[in-house]
């Protein structure tokens, strides 16, 4: 299956990717809390509204190709795919993370979706759209 990329949505793609590390910079970086956001406004409503759900639909848009047959085989290799390349670093990095900052790994289980909530909530809509693509379409 040959693929043509769409350098334009390449373009996008990276451009999402540098306001997230940019956000974390601000954030993580500079100490910048809520209240310290309240005060920045204009950064606020420019850039956190629409970063994310950008992303999220460069991630779904990438997703679909029409030549693609969603056999059992195929949504199989594309979930396992998904997983390893998703989920598996998400929690290497997070036990990491853990590691490094006292060994608090129960502790800091509530608090994951702070830092590592995209890869799970994106790995999770890839599970609904192969489910949902079966149950439509009565794939094999």
């Amino acid at each position: 299956m040959s693929t043509k990329r769409l350098e334009y949505i390449d373009a996008l793609r990276g451009f999402t990717m540098i306001l997230v590390v940019l956000a974390h910079i601000i954030n993580f970086g500079y100490h910048i809390t809520d209240s310290t956001m309240e005060e920045m406004e204009t950064f606020n409503n420019l850039f956190v509204r629409f970063r994310m759900p950008l992303f999220f639909f460069i991630s779904g848009f990438v997703l679909y190709k029409s030549d693609r047959i969603w056999d059992k085989a195929t949504r199989g290799t594309f979930l396992k795919k998904k997983f390893m390349v998703q989920i598996i670093p998400t929690f290497v990095f997070f036990f990491l993370f853990c590691f490094l900052h006292g060994g608090e790994y129960v502790d800091r289980l509530g608090e994951m979706k702070a830092g590592y909530w995209f890869t799970i909530a994106l790995f999770e809509f890839f599970v609904l759209y192969v489910i949902l693509y079966k149950l439509t379409n009565g794939g094999g």
